[in-house]
């Protein structure tokens, strides 16, 4: 069953599974998304639950304190907390087995055993991620004998669900009236957007990591901020009139944005599914010489 969402809070981690079932037929049929993605995206979102709430149980879950937020800037020593670890270290293997039963030719065996044996390697990596330093990333996979995105997915995957789940316990310490291009939680990028039509016409961002969903200017870059009207420009969907792709010719950044017609269909929208269901979306920005943080 799927699990309302609250779009200011996000208190819980939703069963992204459940929405992505009710998308995704379709979906296939129209040749959007092969039977493989649908496949493998199912069981990493039921991998996402399943984590979620081995951490809501546990008795003993690390502490945050306020100065701790944003994550990226001043507690990114939270990954290294004993508590943490030890929540998190259970949940690598069977991450890394289910990409690798998918995706038979990617292996992550130096990711995995570096990962789980020197929190050095933790902290570098969750460095890199949030300051979005692609050179740093690039060195860790080569080290690791990979690929960078898939270093990054696998990383991005793990701490996701850890990520939610601590949103969610210390809601109460997010600052509300954030404008701000990258969430006000955890400090990292949005992976899509969303905006109601009419009058209303509220626009919201969604991390990529924690999922945290807060309000947006309309009219700005949600990449560089940049509020010039002669940079930004959208781009609507020929398949479907519900998504358009914001651009923004200052820093050639885009994201994906979901029209939406009233605050309470916001509720019903999984934006994270949304973003996994809209790969052609992509593909237009990139051929357009646009790219994502």
């Amino acid at each position: 069953m799927k699990r309302k969402p609250d779009h200011h809070e996000g208190a819980i981690m939703l069963n992204h599974a459940a929405y992505f079932n009710e998308r995704a037929g379709k979906l296939v049929n129209d040749g959007i998304v092969t039977r493989e993605t649908i496949d493998f995206y199912h069981a990493l979102f039921e991998y996402h639950l399943r984590q979620y709430e081995r951490y809501a149980n546990d008795p003993n879950p690390p502490e945050l304190e306020s100065t701790d937020l944003p994550i990226a800037k001043t507690g990114k020593n939270i990954f290294l907390h004993d508590d943490a670890l030890r929540l998190l270290l259970p949940g690598l293997a069977p991450l890394i087995e289910l990409v690798a039963t998918h995706h038979p030719g990617l292996v992550f065996r130096a990711l995995s055993e570096s990962l789980a044996a020197d929190p050095g390697v933790m902290r570098d990596v969750t460095g890199a991620l949030f300051e979005n330093d692609s050179g740093r990333l690039g060195e860790f996979a080569l080290k690791h004998k990979t690929g960078a995105e898939e270093a990054v997915f696998v990383v991005i995957n793990w701490l996701k669900p850890f990520l939610v789940f601590l949103r969610g316990r210390n809601r109460h310490m997010i600052p509300g009236g954030v404008t701000k291009q990258r969430c006000p939680f955890c400090g990292y990028y949005p992976a899509m957007a969303a905006i109601i039509s009419g009058k209303d016409g509220r626009r919201y961002l969604q991390c990529a990591l924690c999922e945290h969903r807060w309000q947006y200017r309309r009219i700005a870059c949600a990449v560089c901020g940049s509020e010039e009207a002669k940079d930004l420009e959208y781009l609507s969907s020929e398949t479907d009139a519900r998504y358009r792709i914001d651009v923004c010719h200052e820093c050639r950044g885009y994201i994906k944005t979901v029209r939406i017609e009233s605050a309470e269909e916001l509720d019903e929208c999984d934006l994270a599914v949304e973003n996994v269901l809209t790969p052609h979306l992509d593909s237009a920005a990139l051929r357009q010489g646009f790219r994502r943080p």
